[in-house]
């Protein structure tokens, strides 16, 4: 069975300007400023490598984790927040050298993480578009769940956000699968259970963590179910 998949929410413009003012850029009149653009494309490029993981694009992973590792900041972000800098784009080249996507997909969490502390550092609150719950009980209803929870996750870490992790965990952990409607072939439908199965229980897990490392080290767990799950069943993930 193909899974459903929708492109993840991005921040909005004014929200990332507000954002990005906070971390030090002058807002010009016109434009952005050098902190601004740099803030923006770290953004695009870090969904960029989240998505393309899900999508079992390796090439796609290498290349946006590529440009996280070497790209330079421009000299405005605030004093003292070098060493977050230093761990975000230590993780990005974990995730670029990374010998298979799920070592990638642990970096991932980790990278996002690395945000997120930075963030809460210097008292810095990202603004995401949230879109309501999926419900239903149909398997794309379940997936289209699994979709949001991962959003609402990812939010979680690069906010960070409490809610927003507890409610994708909360969320994840509900939204159960019958084996049939994972994969057609009875003989993996074993292995279409163990995975259902670690989703639940990534579910709970999840909200037990509270500390940032932990939550990464979830994530990444989540992940990497999301890839054999992928890969089991040749979804096509547009």
């Amino acid at each position: 069975m193909s899974a459903p998949h929708g492109r993840f929410s991005a921040c909005t413009t004014a929200t990332l300007i507000l954002l990005v003012s906070a971390c030090g850029g002058n807002p010009e009149v016109e434009g952005v400023t050098p902190s601004q653009a740099h803030m923006y494309a770290h953004f695009d490029r870090t969904r960029e490598v989240h998505d393309a993981l899900i999508r079992r694009k390796p090439e796609a992973v290498r290349e946006g984790s590529s440009w996280l590792a070497t790209h330079q900041d421009p000299g405005q972000t605030p004093e003292g927040s070098s060493p977050y800098g230093v761990a975000m784009t230590g993780e990005a080249a974990q995730v670029r050298d990374a010998s298979d996507l799920r070592a990638a997909a642990r970096a991932t969490a980790r990278m996002a993480a690395a945000c997120g502390d930075c963030h809460q550092a210097y008292d810095v609150t990202p603004g995401f578009i949230t879109g309501a719950q999926p419900s239903g009980s149909e398997a794309e209803d379940q997936m289209a769940l699994h979709v949001w929870a991962s959003e609402q996750m990812w939010r979680g870490l690069v906010g960070p956000d409490d809610y927003a992790w507890t409610s994708g965990a909360s969320a994840l952990k509900a939204g159960w699968l019958s084996p049939r409607e994972v994969v057609a072939d009875p003989a993996l439908r074993e292995k279409g259970q163990e995975l259902v199965r670690q989703l639940y229980e990534t579910g709970s897990r999840a909200r037990q963590v509270t500390e940032s490392h932990e939550r990464a080290e979830v994530y990444g767990d989540f992940l990497n179910t999301c890839i054999d799950c992928h890969e089991m069943t040749a979804a096509i993930i547009g």
